[in-house]
């Protein structure tokens, strides 16, 4: 290996076809790449940086299915310096489906027609503002998990309220 090789890590949780494809091109173009499994992954917090943590690449390309955990390694990568494709600060944004629509209005992208509510009743004000049907919506997750279409009031309270129970302070937002 040439000293002036690009050591890059790929961060993922399964090998998709997706992450095959970025790893076949990167060795056709020569790149030193290795997988990185997110859930093997042990990170030394009080390493002050990548040599000393023993942690040999250049940047991390995140391709990471698990959100928290992907949020956590490109936090540590940040500190050793490590340039991250994409960044902790953005993974963040888009973990969070309140702050990503707050980025992308920001950004002139037209977005649906979105409120955000801190109680169960004013969650079912923005209900009303909306009109039904309307869809409930935690801050995090994906996939279309805990996503709840409601087509009245007495749906939505009950939702709402469930939502509450599940004791994640996310679910109350």
């Amino acid at each position: 290996m040439s000293p002036y090789t690009i050591r890059f890590g790929l961060l993922i949780t399964y090998l998709r076809t997706e992450e095959k494809l970025i790893l076949d091109r990167a060795r056709k173009r020569g790149l030193d790449v290795t997988t990185l499994l997110d859930r093997q992954l042990v990170l030394d917090l009080n390493a002050p940086d990548r040599d000393a943590a023993g942690f040999p690449y250049d940047i991390i390309v995140d391709r990471c299915v698990a959100h928290l955990p992907a949020d956590y390694a490109l936090s540590v990568f940040k500190r050793w310096g490590i340039p991250t494709i994409n960044s902790a600060e953005t993974t963040a944004i888009c973990d969070d489906k309140a702050k990503c629509s707050l980025a992308l209005e920001a950004g002139g992208v037209p977005t649906p027609k979105t409120k955000i509510a801190f109680s169960i009743d004013a969650a079912l004000e923005a209900c009303e503002q909306l009109g039904y049907p309307a869809v409930l919506k935690p801050v995090t997750g994906s996939w279309g998990r805990l996503l709840s279409r409601v087509n009245g009031p007495d749906q939505a309270r009950v939702i709402l309220e469930q939502k509450k129970e599940l004791g994640s302070m996310h679910h109350a937002i």
